[in-house]
């Protein structure tokens, strides 16, 4: 499965290794050894939400694809 994230400003699509929130509430996508910024947020909660979508979008696909996505969340404690 390939997920390509298209960025904040239109002008680049980029197929991701992994996707991170960074400091200052900026999305980063690694690809090929390479890091990009994306997008930037007002908020890290407004940051988590995107990554939430992220993660919503692929389960999605892979259910509709009949294929198995789980994704464990690390508990806080």
């Amino acid at each position: 499965m390939e997920l390509w994230i298209r960025s904040q400003d239109k002008r680049h699509l980029i197929k991701a290794d992994y996707v991170s929130i960074m400091e200052n509430n900026i999305i980063n996508v690694a690809s090929s050894g390479w890091d990009y910024d994306v997008a930037k947020y007002k908020s890290e909660e407004r940051a988590l939400e995107v990554l939430d979508e992220i993660q919503h979008k692929l389960i999605t696909l892979c259910d509709s694809m009949n294929r198995h996505l789980y994704v464990y969340e690390m508990p806080k404690e």
